[in-house]
């Protein structure tokens, strides 16, 4: 406890939370950090052509429905609004193989934020529907990179062995090349024997 009857909250700095102090941020449209990409063969010529098309594809469909996600492929969730989303226990723990369900199975667990119980299901997690991974690990705490304070997330949060963010259909910034772990909801996945 503080002094003043507060309680202290420890903080922790990684290269994550110190990220924005230690970098400057690229504006999406810069072509010279993604002829950097090519250069530095972080990507593909011909990827790096496909994603730009389906950008510019997101834009027009972006201006056309007046900024609501309808881009490819951009996902809507369909849980019924001012409800909980629904929940399911698979008791999975690490080494478990799971499929992750497919994409019409998951947005009618998602809110119209695309948000489960807080947990969004991000665009880059789409690829991975249908397919067969190992649980990585149950995650139970993580630090939030924006103010360094321990997070102890609701509900069971999953990292998948092999799953990672390309960053290949972000909205903002093209190829990132942090490769993070998106978490998943146990109702996103069935066990697989």
């Amino acid at each position: 406890m503080m002094g003043d009857g507060r309680e202290a909250v420890d903080c922790y700095a990684c290269q994550a939370t110190d990220l924005l102090r230690a970098t400057t941020p690229l504006k999406w449209w810069a072509p010279g950090s993604y002829l950097k990409d090519v250069t530095s063969r972080n990507v593909r010529v011909d990827i790096l052509v496909f994603h730009m098309l389906i950008a510019a594809l997101n834009v027009v469909l972006r201006l056309h429905w007046r900024g609501r996600p309808n881009a490819y492929p951009y996902i809507r969730g369909l849980a019924p609004s001012g409800q909980k989303t629904p929940t399911e226990a698979l008791n999975l723990k690490e080494g478990d193989f799971v499929r992750v369900r497919p994409k019409d199975e998951i947005r009618r667990t998602l809110d119209a934020s695309c948000r489960n119980r807080g947990l969004s299901f991000d665009v880059e997690m789409v690829r991975y529907c249908g397919g067969t991974f190992r649980v990585l690990r149950r995650v139970e705490k993580l630090i939030d990179e924006k103010t360094g304070k321990m997070i102890y997330p609701p509900g069971v949060c999953l990292i998948l062995d092999g799953v990672t963010c390309t960053g290949c259909l972000s909205k903002d910034r093209l190829f990132c090349p942090r490769s993070i772990y998106p978490y998943w909801r146990e109702i996103w996945l069935r066990r697989v024997k």
